[in-house]
């Protein structure tokens, strides 16, 4: 293909910004400003008619509240610049652990065959209970019974393949977590996965975790399991 390159003029490309008749900022008033207006204030007044000193205090006063508020918003940012760094420190004891997330009915498998577990919380006993695997096109691939659905927490791991056995393709499935009663009634159960943290990323929308090819943002993490157990580390292995 021929190069256009030079024969392009970088001068017909070049917009300059129509002046704007509206305003799209207020203006602030910061204390150069406030003492702008003082200032002013003072030399035209009416010498007939000068500032009462109560006037003028009141204004004085205004102007130590106004230095008072800008020195507490810059002692509250770096506040929260030093919280800011304390999380994304302490976010880094993270790697290496598992979360229990709400990924919105999504399951992650990856290129080598294991799949994120799939958990749901139970409030009764019911006489069945099921995890269904899915495609895109929400056909089921895969139906996983929960052995003894009673009340309390269940744990459902899929080995990545279909009714058939076969090796499904790496990548996000959904799935659903499928109750029924002694009646025969069914009912859909909200269910959450175990996601490992295997790295951080910071983005626009602040810091968030990776995992295989998802991002995730700490608004979804339900639970952060800091043992292979999910019981808390003993001490000598705390951060």
């Amino acid at each position: 293909m021929q190069s256009t390159i030079g024969a392009i003029d970088p001068s017909a490309y070049r917009v300059q910004d129509e002046p704007s008749l509206f305003a799209t900022e207020k203006p602030e008033l910061g204390r150069d400003e406030f003492m702008q207006l003082l200032v002013a204030q003072l030399e035209n007044q009416d010498p007939m008619n000068p500032q009462q000193d109560s006037e003028f205090v009141a204004q004085l006063a205004t102007f130590s509240s106004l230095e008072q508020l800008i020195d507490m918003n810059k002692r509250f940012d770096s506040m929260l610049d030093g919280q800011a760094q304390l999380v994304n420190s302490q976010s880094l004891n993270l790697i290496g652990r598992e979360v229990l997330a709400d990924t919105g009915g999504e399951l992650q498998l990856r290129s080598d065959g294991s799949a994120e577990s799939v958990v749901v919380d139970l409030a009764d006993s019911f006489a069945s209970a099921r995890v269904e695997i899915y495609d895109a096109s929400g056909q089921v691939l895969r139906t996983l019974n929960i052995d003894d659905p009673g009340p309390g927490r269940h744990e459902v791991q899929w080995d990545g393949l279909d009714e058939n056995g076969n090796a499904m393709t790496a990548g996000m499935y959904g799935f659903r977590v499928m109750t029924q009663d002694g009646e025969g009634l069914e009912q859909q159960q909200q269910g959450f996965v175990l996601v490992p943290v295997e790295g951080l990323h910071v983005g626009a929308n602040g810091l968030a975790f990776v995992s295989g090819n998802r991002v995730m943002t700490f608004d979804e993490v339900l639970e952060i399991r800091v043992g292979d157990d999910g019981t808390p580390p003993a001490a000598d292995e705390q951060p």
